[in-house]
């Protein structure tokens, strides 16, 4: 008996510590105490969707807690791996990841995700275009969080070193990359380096996106830089797996390999930012392998 009443005091006080661990408030109102939200008739938790880095994480995370054990919400926490995925998320879009295609929004589905935070595309041009794909049930831009970002490329300090101890060439400054006058090549691995296997191909993910494509184009009027596949305009990659500035077509293996992260994009703009880059290294100078 002893044996057993202690084995019920140890479980006991774990469940109690269990309880406590799931709270970070004080005063938090518990958790099943807390009220579901309504949509189209249908009861659920409020669901708060973060983009899959940390400073999105951390703001949807500390607004989940507020909402929960302040407001008495149950809450529901999903996410995504980019700003845009967010705004076909919140507008109820079934398939959010698959916004440059066919997200499958208006299908008269509950919408489950409701609130979303440090969206880097708030002010994007295409927005509008955004919203209209979405129709009535597309997310409200309620307004700034307090806060400036900004992206950008960031050089590792061995390269950087390196570069500046060998031959005072500054890697940090775009200008230090024209060929004519400088190898900042030496400082980077080549493209033979990298295992192909490992890297997506462009035939998936973001830089199969004929929107993608468009918007390199247009602006750029590179277009050999695109080709057309099946009627669609497509980024035209190399190998497969590499999209090459105008300075690297003939070269390849004497430029230097920028690799994105994730499903093939730069936070969520390839188009807009890396191939742009490429570009306008190339254009100012003219010699830039990027």
């Amino acid at each position: 008996m002893w044996h057993r009443t202690m084995l019920l005091a140890v479980l006991l006080l774990g469940l109690a510590i269990s309880v406590k661990a799931r709270t970070c408030l004080d005063e938090a109102i518990p958790e099943n105490q807390r009220s579901n939200i309504t949509i189209g008739g249908v009861s659920m938790p409020l669901g708060v969707w973060s983009c899959q880095w940390a400073s999105g994480y951390v703001s949807a995370h500390v607004y989940a807690i507020l909402a929960g054990e302040v407001l008495g919400y149950q809450i529901k926490e999903g996410g995504g791996s980019s700003s845009k995925q967010m705004v076909f998320a919140l507008g109820g879009c079934l398939d959010p990841s698959a916004y440059g295609t066919d997200p499958k929004c208006g299908t008269g589905e509950p919408v489950t995700e409701h609130v979303g935070f440090e969206n880097w595309n708030s002010f994007n041009t295409q927005m509008p275009g955004w919203i209209a794909k979405i129709g009535e049930m597309a997310p409200l831009l309620m307004g700034g969080m307090g806060y400036e970002g900004l992206e950008g490329m960031y050089i590792m300090d061995t390269p950087l070193s390196a570069a500046l101890s060998d031959s005072g060439l500054h890697l940090e400054y775009y200008g230090s990359f024209n060929s004519s006058w400088y190898k900042p090549e030496a400082y980077f691995p080549s493209i033979s380096t990298i295992d192909l296997s490992l890297m997506k191909k462009c035939s998936t993910g973001r830089m199969s996106f004929s929107q993608d494509a468009d918007i390199y184009v247009k602006p750029t009027g590179d277009v050999d830089g695109v080709e057309t596949v099946s009627g669609q305009l497509k980024l035209k990659c190399w190998n497969e797996v590499w999209w090459l500035s105008p300075a690297c077509r003939n070269t390849p293996e004497s430029c230097i390999p920028v690799v994105s992260g994730g499903v093939g994009s730069w936070r969520d703009d390839p188009a807009d930012v890396v191939l742009q880059y490429a570009l306008g290294f190339w254009h100012r100078y003219r010699q830039a392998k990027l």
